[in-house]
């Protein structure tokens, strides 16, 4: 088995904080990794201070991946995607549509305006993972997928994404995902009708 590398500077304990879910997928020829933080404050903070992408391999050794890795800025946006892409469009709003300002939000509703913020917040975060869902490459301009183009053919790995979010900011806890990189054979799926239920 492989061991995980544990980052005890960045989090207190394993049972509090807030976690990256990382989902790996083996083509045989390269990995596919795919992660998402728990909730909006993780997710807004890792885009600004990025994603390291760690592997480690049955001989022990880490290689970073991929270092501070971060959204694609407005004009990386408009130079990859055509403006007519209305999902691309929307991943700028997402990454860069300033939303409800919690002073203003008070000021107009008092207390209740915290509430609209944090509905806000979630629904913003929501339509983020929504779209990194729905297309790849916008996944990637999120800087929520990777593709390990040097994974070697049936070599065991672990892979860890971390972020540069410091610990007195948000406290943060993070999982290893384990592949081996053998292409998948999709199962049979039989659908009946529970399933529509």
């Amino acid at each position: 088995l492989l061991t995980a590398p544990v980052d005890t500077t960045r989090c207190d304990s394993v049972t509090t904080g807030f976690s990256v879910q990382v989902l790996a997928r083996a083509k045989g020829d390269r990995v596919l990794l795919r992660w998402a933080p728990d909730e909006f404050a993780p997710w807004y903070l890792a885009n600004k201070h990025g994603y390291n992408i760690l592997r480690m391999g049955k001989d022990g050794k880490i290689d970073t991946l991929q270092k501070a890795l971060k959204p694609y800025t407005i004009e990386q946006l408009q130079a990859r995607f055509e403006p007519t892409d209305s999902l691309a469009g929307a991943v700028a709003q997402m990454l860069y549509g300033k939303g409800t300002g919690l002073n203003e939000a008070i000021g107009i509703d008092g207390a209740e305006g915290i509430m609209q913020v944090y509905e806000e917040q979630q629904t913003r975060y929501a339509y983020a993972m929504l779209l990194a869902e729905v297309r790849p490459d916008l996944a990637e301009a999120m800087a929520m997928m990777y593709v390990d183009e040097t994974a070697e053919k049936n070599a065991e790995y672990q892979y860890t994404i971390t972020t540069n979010i410091p610990k007195e900011v948000l406290k943060m806890i993070y999982q290893p995902v384990y592949v081996k990189n053998v292409k998948e054979k999709p199962s049979k799926y039989d659908t009946v009708i529970t399933d529509s239920m």
